[in-house]
C-alpha cells in the first residue's frame, strides 16, 4: 500500500541560516507504526518536524509473517497474509487521515517481512534522515514494535533515531496549527569521541534553528579504590584533564549558542538521567558506536539505560550514517 498526499504550498522551509556551525537539513522522516495511542506520540513529533522544516513524512506499519508449521507430509503451511494486508491498509487510511493534517506531505506504506530489517531497507533505499519511534514509559516494554524490538531499530537503523514516549517532558507545544516544536534545553553527554564530537555538531545545528541553550556533562566512573589519597589524586587528575578537553571541544561553537558544561562522578546513565531532570532538560543527544563493540561509558547498553529511564526525549546519532545536520 502506498498512499500519497503532496498538495501543499510552495513555501521555504523554516531553517534558520547561521554563520556558526552546521545546518538541519531534514527532508525525509520515518515514523513506524503499530496504530497504538504510543505510535500517535511519534507521529506528533513527525507531522511538527515535517511543518517545521518542509519534510516528507513517511508512515509505514510491518507486519512480520507468522511461523510456517510443517503439515503431515512436511509441506510447510504458511497462514495466509491477504487479510492481514486488507486490514492493515484500511486501518493506515484512518490513522493517516485521523493524525496527520492537511499541507502535510506523507506517503503511507504497508509492508511484510521483518520489522527491523523492512525499516533498515526503506531507509537506506529512501536516503530518510530521520526515525521517530514511540516505547511505553519506563515499564517493561515488551510489544512487538515498541519495546526490545525498538531498542533493536535504535541500534541498527542506517539513520539517527528520536526516541520518544507517551507520558514524559516533551518539547512540542500547542499551536493554532496544531503541534509545534519548542526545543529549550539540549543536554549532550561528553566523552570526547568522534561520536560525541558528532552529537555535539547536532546539538549546535537544533539550538541555532530552535534558540536552545546547550547542556553538556562529561562522567567519570568511580575506579576500584587502591588506597584512598591515590583514588583521590586520579579523580582530580582525570576532572582536570576532562575540563581541558570539554573547553576546548566547546570553545569551537561557544559564539553561536549558549553552553554549560559540568563534570559529575557516578554511574554514567543514572548522572545523566538525573541531570537532565534536574535541569528540564528538553532532549538528549547521545553519540553512539556503529556497531563497534565497544562499551564506552555511556554507549552500547549505557543507551539503552538512558533511552529507557529519560524523562524526555532522547536522540540518537552514531559515528558512521546518514546524517540531516551539514
Amino acid at each position: 500500500m502506498q498512499i500519497e498526499v503532496i498538495e501543499r504550498p510552495e513555501v521555504e522551509p523554516s531553517v534558520k541560516p547561521s554563520r556558526f556551525g552546521e545546518q538541519v537539513h531534514l527532508k525525509n522522516i520515518l515514523v513506524p507504526t503499530d496504530f497504538s495511542a504510543e505510535s500517535v506520540k511519534a507521529l506528533h513529533y513527525g507531522v511538527a518536524l515535517s511543518r517545521q522544516f518542509d519534510a516528507t513524512l513517511w508512515l509505514v506499519h510491518i507486519i512480520e509473517p507468522a511461523p510456517a508449521f510443517g503439515g503431515f507430509e512436511g509441506i510447510p503451511i504458511v497462514l495466509e497474509t491477504d487479510r492481514q494486508v486488507q486490514d492493515a491498509e484500511a486501518r493506515m487510511a484512518e490513522f493517516a487521515a485521523k493524525n496527520i493534517p492537511a499541507g502535510v506531505a506523507v506517503t503511507s506504506l504497508v509492508r511484510s517481512g521483518s520489522i527491523v530489517g523492512e525499516i533498515s531497507a526503506l531507509a537506506k533505499a529512501r536516503n530518510l534522515d530521520l526515525a521517530i519511534i514511540s516505547t511505553h514509559a519506563r515499564t517493561g516494554i515488551n510489544r512487538a514494535l515498541f519495546g526490545s524490538m525498538a531498542e533493536k531499530i535504535l541500534h541498527h537503523a542506517p539513520c539517527p533515531v528520536l526516541i520518544v514516549r507517551e507520558q514524559e517532558h516533551e518539547f512540542l507545544a500547542d499551536s493554532n496549527t496544531g503541534k509545534a516544536i519548542q526545543l529549550n534545553r539540549i543536554l549532550v553527554p561528553l566523552d570526547f569521541s568522534d561520536c560525541a564530537k558528532k552529537a555535539v555538531r547536532y546539538a549546535q545545528a537544533l539550538a541555532n534553528q530552535f534558540n536552545a541553550q546547550i547542556f553538556c556533562v562529561h562522567v567519570l566512573e568511580p575506579e576500584k579504590p587502591m588506597i584512598v589519597f591515590e583514588t583521590e589524586g586520579f579523580r582530580k587528575t582525570h576532572e582536570m584533564e576532562a575540563r581541558k578537553e570539554t573547553d576546548a571541544l566547546l570553545e569551537q561553537i561557544r559564539p553561536a549558542v549558549e553552553i554549560e558544561a559540568e563534570i559529575k562522578s557516578g554511574a554514567p546513565h543514572h548522572e545523566i538521567v538525573d541531570l537532565a531532570e534536574r535541569r528540564q532538560i528538553d532532549l538528549i543527544i547521545l553519540g553512539e558506536h556503529s556497531h563497534s563493540g565497544m562499551k564506552r561509558f555511556w554507549l552500547g547498553s549505557t543507551t539503552d539505560e538512558i533511552v529507557k529511564n529519560a524523562h524526555c526525549p532522547v536522540l540518537v546519532v552514531r559515528e558512521i550514517e546518514h546524517e540531516f545536520v551539514e
